[in-house]
């Protein structure tokens, strides 16, 4: 409710910048994740499976994982490489 009183109501948008190109590539961006795991499990890479999973280090592990899939997207939105069904 708050969030469609400060956005639709208030027309206040500029502080969500950072959500834009999710908004705008939602399928890459809702698959980026399951690429990442994919990949990691390819290589064998178990470091933050292993160590970063319960707690205050998963919850700011999860915050950083997310910001990080959000600027992966960004840059490959920029560079026109988007998924469409």
């Amino acid at each position: 409710m708050l969030l469609y009183w400060v956005c639709d109501v208030m027309g206040k948008t500029r502080w969500a910048f950072f959500v834009k190109p999710a908004g705008e590539n939602t399928l890459l961006t809702y698959l980026l994740p399951d690429i990442y795991g994919y990949l990691t499990a390819f290589v064998g890479f178990t470091y933050l499976d292993r160590h970063i999973q319960t707690g205050a280090s998963g919850v700011l592990g999860a915050v950083v994982f997310t910001f990080a899939i959000l600027a992966v997207s960004a840059v490959l939105t920029r560079m026109r490489i988007r998924l469409q069904l």
